[in-house]
């Protein structure tokens, strides 16, 4: 919603409107709700009796050069194509992701974000030898350092575009049933991918409330992002003993080239959650991340905690972040309750 719409409603706190700005207002709500119609939220849970007060989140960059990239037409369907890091690189780019994972663990953050195509994958079998030996690594770490991993993303052998996640309960294996499944192609690169008509915002349930992911252009998809927002919305009370309803943290592995309304859409989607967004892009001459809370930029730790490059750590209050978000949530109550189609509005004239 415009900062104009947001001034209007908390400017006119009677909730009368004349009809020609109703009118306006109704295609607005109409687009939403239909965009939202058929977003699903399932969910899995990964909590824990762990409570910290504060989120250490980190964000890992593996370097993603072009010429290691292979575009493999898909045998049932050549309307797709799965991209897969050439074979004779598959081991160096795994090698660069396990090597940083593992110093960022020594931290022992809560959460850790690598960047889109970060986890390389093939389907032959020498590749599928060097993803196996990576995935026990990762499932390994995971456990043993209480950490919430999301590797990146790949393409699988469907031609999905996927984010495995990996958790300290009982690993996430590399066939994970319950992935997070990228809804979005990325036309304006020309990707080709299988995607779901079912379109989801997947819940992870942890002591943190729940994460979720959204992989690139996911997160300019209208659909997800609204259905994100009234997800938050309808859940917007934190309370002790249902720890999990809004989306907390939303994790953004990216390869973006445009760089600046990537970072600006997830700072629009942090305040309009309410909630932490994590940004992390990979590309080789743009590798950055954000981490925004409640819409305002969070600057990453310096110095490091660890010596690693193309990795940034992140500190969060997490009792600060709760207060903000209900402030936030209470100051979009009365536009919210319109839009989500929560709230009648009487007309003047």
């Amino acid at each position: 919603m415009s900062n104009d719409a947001k001034s209007h409603y908390l400017k006119h706190t009677s909730d009368v409107i004349s009809p020609k700005e109703l009118r306006y207002l109704n295609i607005v709500r109409q687009m939403m709700l239909l965009n939202r119609k058929y977003v699903t939220y399932p969910k899995n849970s990964f909590i824990t009796p762990r409570r910290n007060n504060d989120i250490k989140l980190a964000s890992v960059s593996v370097e993603f050069l072009e010429q290691d990239i292979e575009k493999i037409p898909d045998d049932k369907n050549d309307s797709l194509i799965r991209y897969c890091i050439k074979r004779e690189r598959l081991q160096s780019y795994s090698d660069q992701l396990l090597e940083k994972i593992k110093i960022v663990a020594q931290w022992e953050p809560n959460f850790i974000c690598a960047n889109e195509f970060a986890f390389p994958f093939r389907t032959d079998k020498e590749s599928l030898r060097i993803l196996n030996k990576l995935n026990r690594a990762l499932v390994k770490i995971a456990k043993n350092k209480g950490i919430y991993i999301i590797a990146g993303s790949y393409h699988n052998e469907n031609c999905e575009g996927i984010s495995p996640i990996f958790h300290h309960g009982d690993g996430r294996r590399l066939y994970n049933p319950f992935p997070h499944q990228k809804a979005t192609s990325a036309i304006r690169v020309g990707e080709q991918i299988n995607i779901s008509y079912e379109r989801s915002v997947y819940l992870y349930e942890t002591e943190f409330g729940s994460f979720s992911v959204l992989i690139c252009s996911d997160s300019y998809d209208a659909s997800l992002v609204s259905g994100l927002l009234c997800h938050n919305y309808r859940n917007r009370k934190i309370e002790s003993g249902n720890p999990a309803d809004p989306v907390n943290i939303l994790f953004v592995p990216s390869l973006n080239d445009d760089k600046e309304d990537a970072i600006e859409g997830c700072k629009n989607i942090s305040l309009g959650a309410a909630n932490i967004v994590l940004f992390v892009n990979g590309l080789s001459y743009n590798k950055h991340s954000r981490l925004f809370v409640v819409g305002n930029q969070i600057l990453p730790m310096d110095p490091k905690p660890v010596d690693v490059e193309d990795v940034d750590f992140y500190q969060v209050d997490f009792n600060a972040y709760k207060k903000s978000r209900l402030d936030v949530v209470n100051d979009y109550s009365s536009s919210y309750r319109y839009m989500m189609g929560d709230k009648p509005v009487k007309t003047i004239g």
